[in-house]
C-alpha cells in the first residue's frame, strides 16, 4: 500500500485531494468538529525500525485515512495509464480483507498502550522508579 501511493507525486497528491475531500464531508455531516489545531493534513510516513512510536502513527495515519486511501487505490486499479494497476490491485484486495482491518485496530490499540511508556523511555531525565511504575501500568493494560 505505501508503495503503490508512497512513490509517486501524483499519487500522493490524489490521496491529499481524496482526504480532503474526506474531511469536508465530515465537517457538512457534522462527524467532526473544526477549529485550530484539528484536521491538519496526513501522510503515510514510513516506519522506522527502532522507534514503536513511528509505528503508532502510521497505523493511526492508515485508520483515519482509510476511506481515502481505499479510493486512490481504486483509482489507480482502475485507470489503464498507471502501470502499478495490478500492484494497487493486490494491495487493494489486501487492504480491505477482515484480516488487515482487524490487525490495524488490533495494533492501534496494544500500540496505544504502550505509547506513555515509549515516550517516557525517550527522555533523557526518567528516574527508574517512574519508569518502573510505566512498565507495571503497561503490562497490567495489555493483560486486560
Amino acid at each position: 500500500m505505501l508503495t503503490a501511493i508512497g512513490n509517486s507525486c501524483k499519487r500522493l497528491q490524489l490521496l491529499r485531494a481524496a482526504q480532503a475531500e474526506e474531511v469536508i464531508e465530515a465537517l457538512e455531516v457534522g462527524k467532526i468538529e473544526s477549529g485550530h489545531g484539528l484536521n491538519q493534513k496526513m501522510g503515510l510516513a514510513r516506519p522506522v525500525d527502532t522507534r514503536w512510536g513511528s509505528h503508532y502513527k502510521m497505523i493511526q495515519h492508515v485508520i483515519f485515512m482509510y476511506r481515502s486511501i481505499r479510493r486512490v487505490l481504486q483509482q489507480i486499479r482502475d485507470d489503464a495509464e498507471y502501470k502499478e494497476s495490478s500492484k494497487a490491485h493486490i494491495a487493494l484486495y489486501s487492504f480491505e480483507s477482515f484480516e488487515f482491518v482487524f490487525l490495524a485496530h488490533l495494533l492501534d490499540t496494544i500500540l496505544g498502550y504502550t505509547d506513555d511508556l515509549n515516550c517516557a523511555l525517550q527522555k533523557r531525565d526518567q528516574d527508574i522508579l517512574n519508569v518502573v511504575s510505566l512498565i507495571s501500568l503497561t503490562k497490567t493494560q495489555l493483560e486486560l
